[in-house]
């Protein structure tokens, strides 16, 4: 799952209403859980992510079968836009045909689901608002792996994901670091 992915994002009706990046890290010691942000068309978000096994397939590549991997993650979403605000899990199988040079050819798809007033398990309750379809478009760069285990080591952000917060008396501003 780490790497940057392109997703697209549906309404009820298979509407297309938001495309944007996902970029999923994580620390070498955990090769199966990290972090996700999501930056585009929708409201900014991040979040948890996990990778589980899920069943057994067939092997895209010959004879056998393959272990299959079902993608979770959530995203928290402010309340800036209209466009999916709250709180929303993203699930489905992780599919990988063939391979481009070292990188594979991944795709999952699944539904969209908010989670309203803290989900189920929390007393509120969950609500199908879409579907998502995403695609890897490349792996992590050694840098970016090494920020990601780095900033797990060290218990925050990798340092391109850091923000300052200027306060000045007309206005705060923030900018990257």
């Amino acid at each position: 799952m780490r790497g940057v992915w392109s997703v697209r994002e549906y309404d009820q009706s298979s509407k297309l209403i938001a495309t944007g990046t996902l970029t999923f890290r994580g620390a070498d010691s955990s090769p199966d859980k990290g972090t996700v942000v999501y930056i585009g068309e929708a409201a900014s978000g991040r979040g948890p992510w996990l990778l589980k096994a899920d069943g057994f397939g067939r092997n895209p590549m010959g004879p056998g079968g393959v272990i299959e991997q079902k993608a979770l993650w959530k995203l928290r979403r402010p309340a800036t836009s209209g466009i999916f605000a709250g709180t929303f899990t993203y699930e489905g199988r992780v599919k990988v045909p063939s391979y481009t040079f070292s990188r594979p050819d991944a795709t999952v798809e699944g539904p969209i689901v908010e989670l309203v007033n803290g989900g189920n398990t929390k007393g509120g309750y969950e609500r199908r608002v879409g579907r998502y379809e995403a695609t890897l478009l490349r792996l992590l760069t050694e840098e970016e792996e090494k920020a990601s285990s780095d900033s797990a080591q060290a218990g925050g952000a990798p340092e391109a994901m850091k923000v300052i917060c200027l306060a000045s008396n007309a206005a705060k501003r923030c900018s990257r670091n």
